[in-house]
């Protein structure tokens, strides 16, 4: 049974700013880059549409919810969090 939507969406609103949206997709070295990369795509479309809107969508045989979090939420889980905890993340490795 999933996790009900309104209780996955108050905690990560309660604790977004611990929270660090990842995927362990990976690359192998004998694959079709383009294949992969279309993959990864439709993961992340997939991952967007279940934060960020609250459209209902059958995965892996199961209806889920989208849980629409706040725009402030969505940055700090995909974006601000990594630059705060990870050494490194963000910063300019140009010449």
């Amino acid at each position: 049974m999933l996790t009900p939507s309104d209780k996955v969406r108050a905690f990560l609103i309660k604790y977004q700013d611990r929270v660090l949206y990842g995927t362990d997709l990976d690359l192998i070295a004998d694959a079709n880059v383009d294949e992969v990369v279309k993959s990864w795509e439709e993961v992340y479309a997939r991952d967007w549409r279940y934060f960020a809107t609250d459209e209902t969508f059958e995965l892996n045989g199961k209806k889920v919810h989208g849980l629409k979090l706040p725009e402030p939420a969505l940055r700090e889980i995909y974006r601000a969090n990594a630059l705060h905890w990870i050494p490194g993340v963000g910063q300019n490795r140009g010449n």
